[in-house]
């Protein structure tokens, strides 16, 4: 399939599904084991010479990996305020911070097994925080260190700052 041009389906709830809910139902449109799913709260900006969703493909291990996770390191957030969500280890395994004190932002941005669903029924509403819980605790929830920039956009500050950013990066 066309990386570069994928095709947009509009999955529509009737009744809110909640974030686990939402790509579980979203799931019966496509038919792949592994699917990229992409929160529409932030923006990224990749590195020189590289691409999150190629890195990321190319990381995925499907016989190992659940999830694997777009994680953006604190230290790189200079737009927007981050939380520690997350810490990963050496191997790539990933460790929630549920005090919020690891030291990197869960983006949004992941892949994602089907089979993570199947104590899950169509229609139920649960989160996807839910998921990466039960993948980290059978060891196989991953991160993938995102090396550009992200941007979590939360507030209509927030959409000013990178706004502004962006535009002066246009005209450089």
């Amino acid at each position: 399939e066309d990386i570069e041009k994928p095709e947009m389906i509009v999955s529509h709830e009737r009744e809110i599904l909640d974030t686990g809910g939402g790509i579980l139902r979203a799931l019966s449109y496509l038919d792949d084991d592994a699917v990229f799913v992409v929160s529409g709260d932030s923006i990224w900006q990749d590195a020189p010479s590289t691409s999150l969703i190629h890195e990321m493909r190319d990381a995925w291990d499907g016989d190992k990996m659940d999830c694997l996770l777009a994680l953006q390191p604190l230290k790189d957030m200079t737009l927007t305020k981050g939380v520690g969500d997350y810490t990963v280890d050496d191997d790539g395994h990933c460790t929630r911070s549920r005090d919020q004190n690891g030291n990197s932002m869960f983006t949004g941005v992941r892949i994602v097994h089907r089979r993570v669903f199947e104590e899950y029924e169509e229609g139920q509403v649960f989160s996807f925080l839910d998921v990466m819980d039960k993948a980290e605790a059978d060891g196989r929830l991953y991160g993938y260190i995102n090396q550009g920039l992200w941007h979590h956009i939360s507030t209509p500050h927030d959409v000013f700052n990178v706004s502004n950013h962006l535009l002066a990066r246009l005209s450089a």
